[in-house]
């Protein structure tokens, strides 16, 4: 005579439950996929970064910005940018960020009605470079 015991059945006789547990648990993490953050949009390459800093005779006021190129997008993309002017040291002096749009030749503009920012002369006078970083929107 034979009696059938619980330690002389395989594991998954054992608690009969786990198997369909493990499916329903697989099965919402597929539902679910890469929910824990949105991805980061990738930045763009810039190009050509020049300094547009100066002063307005006409309106007797100093500004600041750069213009700059990105060539792998095509012409009337928006991209959101960041444009950051840098000193001697590469301590940050001010900063801006906007929504630009690509011209043809993949030149980035403000879009909008707004120019270049004001600022005081220290600052235009302060300025080494520019770190600009921009995104697809």
């Amino acid at each position: 005579m034979t009696t059938d015991t619980t330690s002389s059945k395989p594991w998954f006789q054992k608690h009969r439950y786990i198997i369909p547990m493990v499916l329903v648990l697989l099965a919402i993490i597929g539902q679910f996929p890469g929910s824990s953050e949105p991805e980061a949009p990738a930045t763009l390459a810039i190009s050509d970064i020049k300094d547009m800093s100066g002063f307005d005779e006409e309106n007797n006021d100093y500004y600041w910005g750069a213009t700059f190129r990105i060539t792998e997008l095509d012409p009337m993309t928006k991209v959101n940018c960041t444009v950051k002017a840098i000193d001697a040291n590469g301590g940050v002096l001010i900063e801006e960020t906007y929504e630009g749009n690509t011209l043809n030749e993949g030149t980035i503009i403000k879009y909008g009605e707004d120019g270049l920012t004001s600022t005081t002369k220290e600052i235009v006078e302060a300025i080494s470079t520019f770190d600009v970083s921009c995104t697809k929107k």
